[in-house]
Formats: structure tokens, sequence, C-alpha cells
């Protein structure tokens, strides 16, 4: 996901420059009063999404404290060029979760408090390249008030489709694998998170969570926090299966420190880590959650299951 996310700041960065520099407007804000969206997602399609980024100032600096009003832009939609989507965004607390191995072997951990913006149920109804335009309210930052991102819009998005059936898949549970360290790096494991495969939770047709994510070999820096809040949110409702698939081959990750996608995370088609999806009691996807996302996030889409 690190990956996929400095792609996008190298095309931010470009682009912006091309943008701000062809300008001939003399009343734009200056660059240095521009901030840039990070980009949280990558799987975005045709149909609903969720929209999530972070802000960043021109120097580099996260913006945690912003009101912040989107609109996304065709870049190319000649025939409706006024044609644009207005949304506000809510502001959700994460925590992310990095480290560094220091000489005697010991890891140590550092824990960075950041504000995520998310749009929901943003309805794109044209592929191709979109702008998102930012307008900002920010205390620290007065000085800023606006922003900018670009996305890309795909015809179909890669994991399976919002309002779709999901993969029957067999993740490991406490039932095949008693020794819950074999098939979780959660560091104090839930045991209510590995009762059900996937098969087995669709077969009972109760609202089901099922969460892609591993905490000791996450690449995004973000898998800690999310199972937490999963880890969380099973506490809080007994009505709804939650399952934690951890995405990456956990003996050949541990064994030769190489990373391979478990046959679950193939089935699933999920491009990064971590992801969770939704699931209502007829069995069909009606949300879903790339990258970090917050408790309260999660017990409020809970709430609409």
């Amino acid at each position: 996901m690190l990956h996929n996310i400095n792609k996008i700041v190298c095309t931010i960065l470009i682009l912006s420059s091309l943008t701000f520099g062809c300008s001939g407007e003399n009343n734009s804000p200056s660059n240095n009063k521009i901030a840039s969206g990070l980009i949280t997602v990558s799987d975005i399609g045709l149909g609903p999404n969720r929209i999530a980024f972070k802000l960043l100032t021109p120097d580099g600096n996260l913006i945690n404290d912003a009101y912040t009003k989107v609109s996304f832009t065709h870049l190319q939609d000649k025939e409706n060029p006024n044609n644009v989507i207005q949304h506000e965004t809510s502001m959700y607390s994460i925590i992310s979760n990095s480290g560094h191995n220091h000489p005697d072997g010991a890891i140590h951990s550092h824990l960075e408090k950041s504000t995520l913006y998310v749009a929901s149920k943003i309805y794109f109804s044209k592929p191709g390249f979109w702008k998102v335009s930012l307008w900002i309210k920010s205390k620290k930052y007065p000085e800023i008030v606006e922003g900018n991102m670009f996305i890309t819009v795909n015809e179909a998005t890669i994991t399976p489709e919002i309002g779709s059936r999901p993969p029957f898949t067999n993740n490991p549970t406490i039932a095949t694998n008693p020794d819950l360290t074999q098939i979780s790096t959660l560091k104090t494991i839930n045991k209510n998170l590995y009762q059900f495969t996937v098969e087995e939770a669709l077969k009972l047709s109760r609202p089901t969570i099922i969460a892609f994510s591993s905490p000791n070999f996450c690449q995004s820096m973000a898998c800690s926090s999310v199972t937490e809040s999963i880890n969380e949110a099973s506490k809080l409702n007994n009505k709804i299966i939650f399952i934690h698939v951890e995405p990456w081959n956990l003996n050949t990750a541990r064994e030769i420190g190489k990373l391979e996608w478990t046959k679950q995370a193939l089935a699933w088609k999920i491009p990064t880590e971590p992801w969770v999806f939704l699931i209502n009691d007829n069995g069909n996807i009606v949300h879903k959650i790339e990258g970090p996302v917050s408790l309260e996030e999660l017990i409020f889409i809970i709430g609409t299951l």
C-alpha cells in the first residue's frame, strides 16, 4: 500500500505543479497556501465509494484539525464540464503504529495520532481521471484554505463490488488450529475473531465483518489500528460475526521473511492491506473499507447493517 501511496503522491505533485503553474488568475492562492490531499485508498470504481485521505501542508506537516468540504470534477468530461460531486467530510482519529529495530533485536514502536478525512457514499458514474478540490478551515493553519488531489476511477474495482456476493472462503479458525498464534499475529488474541470461516458465516445469514490485516507483517502501518478497531467492535455487538484473516502466509513470512498472499486474500483479490468488508444478513457486501479505519467510523457503519 505504501508503494501505491508513493506513486499517488508523485502524481499529485506533478499535476499540482501543472495545474497551478499554468493558471493565469492573479487571485489564486499562492502555492505555500495550498494543501495536498494524501489519498489512503486505491481501489476506486463506478458506483458508491468511500474516499479517505489525510491533509498535508506545503511543508509536509499533517493538518489534523480541519473542517473540510470536497468537490469531485471529471477532468475529461467535455459534455458536462459543470457536473461535479460535492460532499462534506467526516473526521476520525487514527492511531498508526510504526517501529524500527535496535541492534540488540528489540523493536521500538512509535505511535502517531492523525486525522483521517472521509467522504462516504461518493457515487461515480463515469470512469477516468478526477480532480478533488478541497475547501479547508483550520485553526492551526488559517492561511491554508484550499487543497487538491487527483484520483483515478476505474470501470470496476479489483475487490468484490458493493452489492455482490462475497467469495465463500475457508479461512483458518480455532477448530482447524487451536494454537491461534499460528494463524494470528495479534499480541492479545481474541478467540471470538476465529470462530467461523467466511463460508460458515454466510450460511448462518447473519451480518458479518471480515478484516484482512496483519499486525506483524503489515506493509501500510495501518493494520494494527484496524485490527484493534475490529477487536474492540466485536466486544460491543454479539449479533454480528467478526472474522479476522491474516492476508500473508505466516509460515513463509516467519521462516524465510517472504510475503505471499494467502489463498483467502487471493480469492478476495485484495491489492493492498488492510481491508474490511461488511456483509448484511442477506449475504451481500454493503460496505468495504481500504486502509485505516477508526473504531468510531466502524461503529457508525455497523449501525447501518
